[in-house]
Order: structure tokens, then C-alpha cells, then sequence
């Protein structure tokens, strides 16, 4: 159970029964997106305890100058602390993109469609401190915690014309606070652009 180093230098990975990557014994896992490089994962599976084409139980790091396409019959990607640090992603699910207990994204460029579920969501803090998102989605970001983010760039569809009033199809929502201290955001939205059940703050 100690330290995994993964480095995708071009693959494509398909399971029909269960995640492309699965791991579920590593005290934290750091995958390595090699530069020039484009590498899919794919899952068929309908397993909700692994639902993820990238599933981790333990904290995960996703760095490096590659491309990481993902589809997820489900989820996406789904760990423990998921720290995104560089990288160019899409991600295509039937359910949530990014999953985690917390989420930090620092930096990378991001396009995230979903048919339901939300592009992020964390059961903890999310917090963004860079990166370009391009955000097509049932619900955009959700934290049972915080959402703080700065310095990003963020274009946010959620829900469509015909969505019931009953369903929320927040573009951010908040199970405490949403701080936003710099950035470009644009929302268009089927339920608020901002749903939080504490304070609302912009400094910017």
C-alpha cells in the first residue's frame, strides 16, 4: 500500500466489465500524462461500487502535458482526494465527470459533458485555482462543502429548455459557502447560476 506512479504514453484502455484503470490498494496514486500524447479510457460496466472508466479508493494526482479522453458508462473519474494539476481532458458520461471525496484542480483545460449528474462533485471541499473548462452538463459543480475558485475560465451549460422546475440544475451549488475571488465565469442554466445554503461571496 504505498506510493503508485502511472504513466499514460499513449494508450487506450477498454473494459466491458468493469473500470479501464482500477486500484484499490496504493496510499496515493500520481499518473503522469506523458506530452504529445493521447490516451483514451473507456468503460462498459453497470457496477456501481467501481462505477468509473478511472476508479481509485485511494487519493489521486493527474498531472503531465498529455491528452486524456475519457467515457464512462457511468462516472469518469472517481477517487478519494483527486488533485488535478495539469493536463487536457474530455470527459464524456452518462453520470458524474469528476467524483471525489474533495477536489483541487490548479491548472489544464477541461471539457466535461454529462447526461446527468454533475460535470464535478465532491462530498467535500472543491476548489479551483486555474484551468479552462468547457462545462455541457445536467448539473455543473457541486460540494456537499465549499466551492472557492480563482483564476479560472468557465463556460457552463446545465439542464435543458424543457427541465422540470423540481430538478436542480444549478450551474455552482454549494452545501456551505461558494467563494469566488477572480476568474471568467459564464453560466446559463436551468435552475440558479449560484445555489449555495451559506453566504455567497465575489471579490472580483
Amino acid at each position: 500500500e504505498g506510493n503508485v506512479q502511472l504513466i499514460l504514453n499513449g494508450v487506450a484502455i477498454r473494459n466491458e466489465t468493469g473500470p479501464a484503470i482500477l486500484i484499490t490498494q496504493a496510499k496515493k496514486v500520481t499518473t503522469t500524462l506523458a506530452a504529445d500524447t493521447q490516451n483514451t479510457l473507456a468503460d462498459d460496466s453497470a457496477d456501481q461500487t467501481t462505477a468509473a472508466a478511472f476508479f481509485s479508493t485511494s487519493d489521486l494526482v493527474i498531472n503531465g502535458d498529455g491528452t486524456l479522453i475519457v467515457t464512462g458508462n457511468s462516472n469518469g473519474i472517481r477517487s478519494s482526494k483527486l488533485s488535478l494539476i495539469s493536463g487536457d481532458y474530455t470527459i464524456n458520461t452518462k453520470n458524474n465527470a469528476l467524483q471525489a471525496d474533495s477536489v483541487q484542480i490548479l491548472d489544464g483545460l477541461y471539457t466535461l459533458k454529462t447526461e446527468a449528474g454533475n460535470a464535478i462533485t465532491t462530498t467535500g471541499t472543491l476548489a479551483v485555482d486555474g484551468g479552462s473548462f468547457l462545462i455541457t452538463s445536467h448539473s455543473g459543480l457541486q460540494a456537499d462543502n465549499e466551492i472557492q475558485l480563482q483564476q479560472a475560465k468557465m463556460t457552463i451549460q446545465t439542464g435543458t429548455a424543457d427541465s422540470s422546475a423540481e430538478e436542480s440544475q444549478h450551474g455552482f451549488t454549494a452545501g456551505k459557502t461558494i467563494l469566488i475571488q477572480s476568474g471568467t465565469y459564464t453560466i446559463d442554466s436551468a435552475g440558479d447560476s449560484l445555489h449555495s445554503q451559506g453566504d455567497i461571496t465575489i471579490t472580483s
